[in-house]
């Protein structure tokens, strides 16, 4: 059986080197392949670490060692549901000090409790259509609506439809403080 600590570890050390990275043929070589074990090891282990670590690492290493390629993607299905005060399908696709973007899905019947972030936060309606509260207003959107909410403001959603609701919140700058949420 293989242990999730010591595998994590070693992903850890690797990922570390990235900050003294000076472009060099031999190091990258050794870096890609050490790099692609980070992957794995994340991935195959199923490691409840954020995921972000190795994709913010592996854009920064890239970035160092000036390898044509720093673009990275991420398809919903492969990042897993994160816990959650509103107990729903809520997935982190993308988290840097600079930005954070979440996908929510919303079931019929489900909303999310009315909440207060520290941040702007942009709301993108990706499928379905739902209820939006933003302080004293409510209103029913759909697919491909923006929604804007400013920071210190009370919000939530709401599911009332027969199908699920999916939507993308773009936070920007990532959140230094908690979220406070205000009850059911």
């Amino acid at each position: 059986m293989l242990n999730k600590r010591r595998f994590w570890n070693q992903a850890e050390v690797i990922l570390s080197r990235r900050g003294s990275i000076e472009p060099d043929n031999q190091q990258n070589v050794k870096l890609d392949t050490e790099l692609e074990t980070a992957h794995v090891i994340h991935k195959t282990l199923d490691i409840k670490k954020p995921p972000h670590k190795v994709f913010f690492a592996e854009r920064y290493y890239r970035s160092k060692t000036k390898k044509e390629t720093v673009m990275i993607t991420r398809n919903l299905n492969d990042v897993k549901i994160m816990e959650n005060a509103h107990n729903v399908d809520a997935r982190n696709i993308y988290n840097t000090p600079d930005a954070m973007i979440t996908v929510i899905t919303l079931m019929p019947g489900q909303s999310l409790k009315r909440h207060i972030t520290p941040v702007d936060v942009a709301f993108y309606v990706l499928s379905g259509k739902g209820i939006v509260e933003i302080g004293n207003e409510k209103q029913e959107v759909a697919a491909d609506t923006l929604v804007e909410s400013p920071k210190d403001i009370v919000h939530c959603w709401y599911n009332e439809s027969s199908e699920p609701l999916r939507f993308m919140i773009v936070k920007a700058p990532r959140p230094t403080r908690k979220t406070v949420f205000l009850g059911s």
